[in-house]
C-alpha cells in the first residue's frame, strides 16, 4: 500500500508539473501576441530614407479635445526641405494658434524656415526657423533610441523604439522592409501611417514651392515665442 501510495503521489506531482508547464507556455505565447517579444538580436537603429512620402491619419489630444484628421508628408533631407499637409489644421499647435478654425493647413519647411499655409484662406506666414527648433527632422534622429520589441499595429507586427525628447516619442516600423507604421508623440500627437502610400525616391521640387502669399511673419500665441 505504501509503494502504491508513493507511486500515485509521484504521478500526481508529475501531472501537476506538466499542467503548470503547459500553462506557462500558453501564457508566454499569449503575452508574445499581446505585447510582442524581444528578438534574439535587436534590429539596427532606424534611419529614415533621405527622400520619401507617405499618407497618415493623425489623432490630436489636448485636455478635453480629441481631433482626428488625414494628411500627407513629403521629406527631402538632401535639399533640407519638408512638407506636411493636414486636411484640417484646426488643432495643430502651430496652425491652430493662428487660425483656430476647421480648414486645411500645410507646414512647408524650406531654407530653414517653417511656413504655415492655409489654401482655402489664401494666407501664409513664417512661423519660426531652425534656430528655434523649426527645421526639418534629421534622418538619423532615431540613432541610439531604445528598442522595445515588437507590437501589433493595426494587424501588422512592427518593431518599436523610444527616442525621448521633450516627451516620449515612440516610433514603429515593419521589420526588414522598414515601412513606417506609427509615430506616437506622447501624449498629444499620434500618427498612423498608410503603408500602401509609402514612396521612397526623389520628390517633385514643385511640392515645396512657396505660394506667392508667403511673405509675412505669423502672429498668434505660439510662433512669436519660438
Amino acid at each position: 500500500v505504501s509503494t502504491q501510495s508513493t507511486g500515485l503521489q509521484f504521478i500526481s506531482f508529475a501531472m501537476n508539473s506538466l499542467t503548470l508547464f503547459c500553462f506557462l507556455v500558453v501564457l508566454s505565447i499569449a503575452c508574445s501576441v499581446k505585447i510582442g517579444i524581444l528578438p534574439e538580436t535587436n534590429p539596427p537603429d532606424p534611419l529614415w530614407p533621405l527622400s520619401y512620402s507617405i499618407n497618415f491619419t493623425e489623432t490630436i489630444k489636448y485636455l478635453l479635445v480629441k481631433h482626428k484628421t488625414d494628411g500627407a508628408v513629403w521629406y527631402d533631407y538632401t535639399n533640407n526641405r519638408e512638407r506636411m499637409d493636414r486636411d484640417n489644421g484646426e488643432w495643430d499647435r502651430y496652425c491652430g494658434s493662428v487660425h483656430l478654425k476647421s480648414t486645411p493647413c500645410s507646414h512647408i519647411v524650406v531654407n530653414n524656415i517653417r511656413w504655415l499655409y492655409w489654401p482655402e484662406l489664401n494666407e501664409c506666414c513664417a512661423c519660426c526657423n531652425s534656430t528655434g527648433g523649426c527645421g526639418i527632422v534629421k534622418y538619423d534622429w532615431l540613432v541610439n533610441a531604445t528598442y522595445l520589441g515588437q507590437e501589433n499595429v493595426e494587424g501588422v507586427m512592427c518593431d518599436k523604439w523610444n527616442q525621448p525628447g521633450l516627451q516620449d516619442n515612440f516610433w514603429y516600423q515593419t521589420p526588414v522592409s522598414n515601412v513606417p507604421c506609427r509615430l506616437y508623440e506622447v501624449p498629444n500627437d499620434d500618427f498612423y501611417y498608410t503603408a500602401s502610400t509609402y514612396y521612397v525616391g526623389p520628390i517633385n521640387p514643385s511640392v515645396f514651392n512657396l505660394p506667392s502669399v508667403c511673405k509675412e511673419k505669423c502672429g498668434g500665441l505660439v510662433c512669436p515665442s519660438l
